[in-house]
């Protein structure tokens, strides 16, 4: 009966854990998570799984398998990742070699001996620097020229000349009843994103590394907005046509949401999740939903059709990649976390990866999955990382 009892709620913690670790968990699981957290075991458990294993999506709830075949099956998915010269790939650990990891690592905290081997290995851990993803933060800059740091004291309830400016939440809301064109300006520096409402009700949010500079109120014909970084838009309806105008062109609609990435000196890239937008530049095109349109810096154009999450799942939390390049992948990283990170070989710049990532989650996640494949090894020294 003791072992029975053991094993329900074994049981029941894995499910919890897997629930927390795809935000899918309603308000009385976490209660009874936070409970059984109480454990001390369970909790290195818990806490060691949030910060070291790849996202997993789609997991059946309470099944019971065998163990021994999730665990070959793992084995050799990693295996053949490693034999794969044209076309290595990080996948996605299947449910069941997943919650088998699980298993084990929960077993192995309850077996005699388990702490200790435990703390051996966080001391080996504490010599990696961890480092830590961006947070919601910026500067807004006002139409008198100061910048004020973005945070609960400084915006709370911030009014100029007819403007009301409310923070709340990491977002900030406009409402104005001035009838001029006034501008603000967003910034977002390496290491942070932010969200705006604008007085339209449209719905912006602002990656790392970017400026938006945008009318406290639309006034005149159109709704223009300028754009040098990433964002993503949920415009609101309305008779005037909304603009996002970049260094590389526009893009034109009325009703949408879409993706904007323009940072300097980079391709121009939108992708439409919904609704229908038209760019403007080298020449004039329309982007129907689930297509990419790139405008290059050389001025070609290329629209492709996609899955939409992988270029907005970072507004969502995630990082989504279908057979991107390691040096792609970097470009993000870098502003993400304000690091650099420098390649010894061009071999492994060409390194193609599928798969989806906590954004939330420390670099090292990240790192430790690279070096699983045996592919690509890492050091950290203090913010620059090099990949081997």
């Amino acid at each position: 009966m003791i072992e029975s009892c053991m094993d329900k709620r074994l049981e029941r913690a894995i499910t919890l854990f897997k629930k927390s670790y795809v935000g899918d968990i309603s308000e009385a699981e976490q209660k009874e998570l936070n409970c059984l957290l109480e454990d001390k075991t369970l909790e290195q458990v818990y806490r060691r799984w949030m910060d070291h294993r790849l996202l997993v999506e789609g997991m059946e709830e309470d099944k019971r398998f065998p163990y021994a075949e999730g665990y070959k099956e793992f084995k050799s998915c990693i295996a053949g990742m490693r034999h794969v010269k044209r076309k290595r790939m990080i996948y996605r650990l299947s449910a069941v070699s997943a919650v088998f990891l699980l298993v084990v690592a929960v077993t192995w905290y309850l077996q005699d001996g388990g702490a200790d081997k435990v703390e051996n290995r966080m001391v080996r851990d504490a010599t990696e620097k961890i480092i830590m993803p961006g947070s919601k933060q910026a500067q807004l800059r006002l139409a008198d020229g100061r910048m004020v740091q973005v945070d609960k004291q400084s915006l709370a309830q911030h009014e100029q000349e007819g403007v009301h400016i409310s923070y709340e939440d990491g977002s900030i809301r406009y409402s104005s009843d001035i009838q001029e064109l006034i501008y603000n300006e967003l910034y977002t520096p390496a290491k942070g994103e932010f969200y705006v409402e604008l007085d339209d009700k449209t719905k912006v949010w602002i990656n790392s590394g970017t400026s938006l500079k945008f009318p406290v109120k639309f006034v005149g014909k159109e709704r223009r907005v300028i754009l040098a970084g990433e964002a993503f838009f949920d415009v609101s309806l309305g008779s005037k046509p909304f603009i996002v105008e970049t260094a590389l062109g526009e893009i034109r609609v009325h009703g949408t949401s879409f993706d904007v990435k323009a940072y300097p000196d980079e391709d121009m890239a939108t992708t439409l999740v919904s609704g229908k937008v038209t760019y403007s530049g080298s020449r004039q095109v329309e982007i129907k939903p689930g297509e990419r349109l790139v405008a290059r810096v050389s001025g070609e154009l290329e629209k492709n059709i996609v899955n939409t999450k992988e270029y907005t799942g970072w507004k969502d939390g995630l990082y989504v990649f279908n057979r991107k390049s390691l040096e792609q992948i970097a470009k993000d990283l870098e502003r993400w976390y304000d690091i650099s990170i420098v390649f010894e070989s061009d071999q492994s710049r060409e390194l193609l990866f599928t798969g989806h990532l906590k954004r939330y989650d420390t670099i090292n996640v990240f790192l430790e999955l690279l070096r699983e494949t045996g592919e690509v090894n890492y050091k950290i020294q203090g913010n620059e990382i090099t990949l081997y």
